[in-house]
């Protein structure tokens, strides 16, 4: 009798446990789904303003933009390139002097 209450009793901590992996599980997915569809907006985002960067050759708040985007995203060469670009326009521009010194340029 006393090993069945054992058996009942470790039954019960191991279906508990269980159960607390299976939310952390479900909390990890919708974790990972809103993370990939961030990135989806970031993208979209970076492909825009890439498509006026042609119609508007020397803004630099859209090199800035792309170059902001690039580095949230992880693409640190694309991010360096497109602040280079905006401080090409503004040498000056302080928000750029200041990322450009952040991503190592």
């Amino acid at each position: 009798m006393r090993e069945l209450r054992i058996i009942l009793s470790l039954s019960v901590l191991l279906l508990g446990k269980i159960i607390l992996q299976g939310m952390a599980i479900s909390q990890n997915f919708d974790k990972a789904n809103k993370t990939k569809f961030a990135r989806e907006q970031l993208t979209t985002e970076v492909r825009n303003l890439k498509i006026l960067e042609t119609q508007y050759k020397n803004y630099r708040d859209i090199f800035f933009r792309i170059a902001i985007l690039d580095y949230r995203l992880g693409n640190l060469t694309e991010a360096r390139t497109y602040i280079k670009k905006s401080l090409e326009v503004d040498p000056n521009f302080n928000e750029g002097l200041a990322f450009g010194k952040k991503v190592g340029i």
